[in-house]
């Protein structure tokens, strides 16, 4: 490589100098830059989400990379947040409260004029839920290994009784409540719900549960 000299009209030590400034000030700018970046997002009680106060957005942790989460619309001092969920091909929007560990805990229905849907069987109807029933009689052993014959003849000839949980199109059993006028899920419950091999899909109001005695 053939560098200029001053022979033919440039000057290397010139060029060589304003490139280490320009440089310098380069990678200064992208130092700023980056640190305006990180500063446009702070901290929230959950860990795992961080807001952008420059787009009053919040971002999410997925892997090792926050991502735009612009259906979270709080996040509350316990760490549990709320995400607004657009129902499909309408004006509804469901509110749902998750935990800190990202766990169901309600779903609230929001009608089209921005008003909570505060009654229950219209609630219900809008969700499309299924409302929960149990088999009268336990079977004996355990769920996918078990073959009581007489407590599957019992069944066939008995009416099975309600919960008080319905269940929605994601599978989650929620029970109503009047005061706050939306469904909640037992943490509990959802920890130890039963398999949906478990479940009788009779039609697309009603799921019966089979239940066990845990003995063989």
């Amino acid at each position: 490589m053939i560098w200029p000299t001053k022979r033919n009209g440039l000057d290397i030590d010139s060029i060589l100098k304003y490139y280490v400034v320009n440089q310098i000030l380069k990678n200064a700018a992208q130092e700023a830059k980056e640190e305006q970046n990180k500063n446009k997002f702070v901290n929230t009680r959950n860990n795992n989400i961080k807001r952008n106060l420059n787009e009053n957005k919040y971002y999410k942790l997925s892997g090792e990379k926050w991502v735009l989460a612009d259906n979270i619309s709080e996040v509350l001092e316990d760490g549990s947040y709320i995400v607004n969920d657009k129902k499909k091909n309408s004006g509804y929007v469901y509110k749902k409260t998750y935990s800190a560990d990202d766990k169901l805990l309600s779903i609230q229905l929001i009608g089209r004029n921005g008003r909570i849907v505060n009654n229950k069987a219209e609630a219900i109807e809008l969700m499309e839920m299924k409302k929960e029933f149990v088999q009268r009689f336990k079977y004996s052993g355990y769920s996918g290994n078990s073959n009581d014959f007489v407590a599957a003849i019992l069944n066939k000839f008995s009416t099975p009784y309600e919960t008080g949980y319905y269940m929605d199109s994601h599978y989650n059993l929620l029970k109503w409540c009047d005061r706050d006028r939306c469904f909640y899920t037992n943490v509990e419950d959802c920890n130890n719900s039963p398999l949906l091999t478990d479940y009788e899909f009779e039609n697309s109001r009603k799921v019966i549960r089979k239940e066990y005695t845990g003995i063989r």
